[in-house]
């Protein structure tokens, strides 16, 4: 597995970085060496899918580049594994995720977003499936409401939590594993993730209503953890501005979820400090956000378990008082309204 993994992260690791500095006229080549030419790859709204290279490279790659053509990726988390069963048994799928920022400048309109003329920082986050050292599927959110406040439009009612600038990187910056690391800490760590979602599943809206206590956050969470969100929602710093900053105003919205919810983890690292996981989506429909109409909507079941994940999936860091049961965990949910 874990030479599998390690050549997986590369060529992720060095598509990103030829891309940094590729000409216009080397892009296509770049995205061809690098992608399957049937790759299936999937954005968020309004780009949605994409099938293949050649269609990848006309519909996306040239015209963000013609958008932003000086833009360089920058990742805060570049991480791996083999996607594993819930009884923990490897699939025999691997996958690479990332998030990170994409930064320049606004020249060109786009996705419908008048140019601003500005250096513009792009939050995203994404996954990719990897066989034979290639891209075969690729899940991607871009933070498109920051792209449009920074443009000038503030198209949702100003976040609880706070906004501007970029989100916090992993505590010791040191989220970019392009070595090999312990699998069982990463295991350890993944577990105690898929501890917490599942104390989010525990809130019953008619239930409950504003009574948060039956998740039992306190549980998993440390007092002085941070949690980045998306444009909209902003960031908070410790478990009461979560709760009212967040997670209640997103519950009253969004509470009609299913009471159960099969939690899957797709990428497992094999370190003890990251983990992503992903989730199935919690709710289909349409409903108030803090007095904005907002929706999410049915995916196809693929789409279902991983696209979804790259937008409500955790990124989380565990410090080493882990092991006595105390979890600090860096968090960041990249998401696009539908």
């Amino acid at each position: 597995m874990s030479v599998i993994n390690q050549r997986n992260k590369a060529v992720v690791w060095d598509f990103w970085q030829r891309m940094n500095f590729a000409k216009p006229n080397q892009i296509a080549g770049l995205v061809k060496k690098t992608f399957h030419k049937n790759v299936d790859w999937n954005g968020s709204q309004p780009i949605n899918q994409i099938r293949g290279t050649d269609a990848l490279i006309a519909d996306f790659y040239e015209p963000f580049r013609h958008s932003f053509p000086d833009v360089k990726l920058t990742a805060d988390i570049l991480m791996g594994g083999e996607s594993q069963s819930q009884s923990g048994e490897g699939t025999g799928e691997y996958w690479v995720s990332g998030i990170g920022y994409l930064t320049g400048t606004f020249v060109h309109d786009w996705i419908g977003i008048p140019a601003s003329g500005q250096k513009t920082n792009i939050h995203f986050g994404q996954f990719f499936v990897m066989r034979d050292e290639k891209i075969v599927e690729s899940y991607v959110i871009f933070d498109t409401l920051a792209v449009m406040k920074q443009a000038g439009f503030q198209v949702l009612p100003p976040a609880l939590g706070r906004e501007g600038g970029k989100v916090i990187k992993p505590y010791g910056g040191n989220g970019v594993l392009l070595t090999e690391q312990d699998e069982l800490e990463g295991r350890q760590t993944l577990d105690a993730t898929m501890a917490m979602l599942n104390g989010l599943i525990r809130y019953d809206r008619a239930r409950d209503m504003e009574n948060l206590d039956s998740m039992a956050q306190h549980l998993f969470w440390h007092p002085d953890f941070h949690w980045m969100g998306p444009t909209g929602i902003g960031s908070v710093h410790g478990l009461e501005e979560f709760n009212d900053f967040h997670d209640l105003p997103w519950l009253i919205g969004f509470g009609d979820r299913p009471s159960t919810i099969d939690f899957e983890p797709k990428v497992v690292e094999e370190w003890a400090n990251l983990v992503k996981a992903s989730s199935h989506a919690w709710a289909c429909g349409t409903a108030s956000f803090r007095g904005t109409m907002a929706s999410i909507r049915a995916l196809p079941e693929r789409k279902k378990s991983y696209r979804f994940a790259t937008s409500i999936g955790t990124s989380a860091k565990v410090e080493s008082r882990f092991k006595t049961g105390s979890l600090s965990i860096w968090s960041t949910y990249s998401f696009s309204w539908m």
